[in-house]
């Protein structure tokens, strides 16, 4: 991923050690969502999904909401929403632009739920899901980034997801869908580390003890999977470039930070395991996160947040960092403010806290203010 790496990663932070603690999709994303562990969200698994969240409205996006952000998603969204919502195309809490696909992962002939409406889509080469989310997401920065309002963008591709379609456009049907141009562009051999499709597996478990070798006609299959899932990301990629230089275009580059994350990892012939994710093992459980974050934010600066508070709505003020999320102590920011007029705090970032956090700024009994950093794009005033 070569813009990936040149844009984010050589100028960020890359977390060596980041590891999801429900290697599926929909507890991964719940997690992002709500800073708790699947058991507490409530998200348990794929099939549990949205429905078996705990607290819908106790969420980033609605906290976001809450603090002035413009909160814009695009692409997969929780499984089984549509369990949920009635009707389907009914718009999640806390967000403002709704760009969003259900259930079985398609990238053609598929529904795209925009704000309450149902826009279908085809297989023409310009219906590909990444290029449809690739064009919305660069339109969703064109249209917020110039306003006044700081703006919360969720990029959350399909690919390189599976897929149970045949591909209209190449051989990749049954696995990751690239975009057309990029179909075939890959050829790199499949990696086989020590544990593909191992000879001694009296370590594992006794369901997997059981799995027999995969056979040749298998190992071929995986082949042809790998190479359409790196043909995949490589839309993925260039839409890493396409938002990046969006946000630049507007001018709001220096009040912007980055977040490149995935929700679970895959399973390619290790462990004697064709498909699948789930299972405790690195290739399921170890991600990458990338955070790239403006100079004028990283520790050792300070940021300003200033505001008018209404006459007789609030007697004090602080700051705190998401005290009931899963392993982290809250950190409260102290300061002054009048029972009514203007306030300023500062928030310092020093080296010995550790992060990323999610900050927000509550003013007791009035409206907030909120310096939050989370799963993709954020713009801070």
């Amino acid at each position: 991923m070569p813009n990936t790496e040149r844009l984010l990663v050589k100028k960020g932070t890359t977390f060596t050690n980041y590891i999801a603690t429900t290697a599926q999709c929909c507890p991964s994303r719940a997690s992002f969502f709500t800073g708790q562990y699947a058991h507490n969200h409530g998200v348990t698994s794929n099939r549990v999904g949205y429905p078996g969240l705990v607290d819908k409205g106790n969420v980033l996006p609605v906290w976001l909401k809450r603090a002035g952000y413009n909160t814009i998603h695009l692409g997969k969204f929780m499984n089984n929403y549509e369990r949920f919502a009635k009707p389907e195309s009914t718009v999640a809490p806390g967000w403002k632009q709704w760009h969003t696909v259900l259930s079985e992962a398609q990238y053609y002939g598929y529904d795209l739920f925009v704000n309450g409406r149902t826009v279908h889509y085809g297989r023409a080469p310009k219906d590909n899901l990444t290029t449809v989310l690739n064009h919305d997401a660069v339109r969703m920065v064109n249209r917020y980034a110039p306003k006044r309002k700081p703006f919360y963008l969720q990029l959350d591709e399909r690919s390189p997801h599976v897929t149970h379609q045949f591909d209209p456009h190449g051989s990749c049907g049954h696995a990751a869908i690239p975009q057309p141009q990029d179909e075939g562009r890959f050829k790199d051999p499949l990696p086989k580390p020590p544990s593909f499709n191992e000879k001694d597996m009296r370590d594992k478990p006794s369901f997997l003890r059981s799995a027999p070798r995969l056979n040749v006609e298998q190992r071929n299959n995986l082949h042809r999977r790998w190479k359409c899932s790196l043909d995949a990301i490589a839309g993925v990629d260039r839409g890493v470039k396409k938002v990046f230089n969006a946000v630049q275009d507007s001018g709001e580059i220096r009040r912007t930070v980055f977040l490149f994350v995935s929700d679970n990892g895959f399973f390619f012939g290790e462990h004697r395991l064709a498909a699948g994710k789930v299972f405790p093992y690195e290739e399921a459980l170890h991600l990458p996160l990338v955070i790239r974050v403006p100079r004028r934010y990283r520790a050792g600066t300070s940021i300003t947040l200033s505001g008018r508070v209404p006459r007789g709505s609030i007697d004090a003020e602080r700051v705190e960092i998401a005290a009931w999320r899963d392993g982290v102590e809250p950190i409260v920011f102290a300061g002054a403010v009048s029972p009514a007029g203007d306030f300023d705090v500062t928030l310092r970032f020093s080296d010995d806290q550790r992060g990323p956090y999610t900050a927000s700024l509550f003013l007791q009994g009035g409206r907030a203010r909120s310096l939050i950093g989370s799963l993709a794009t954020v713009t801070v005033e």
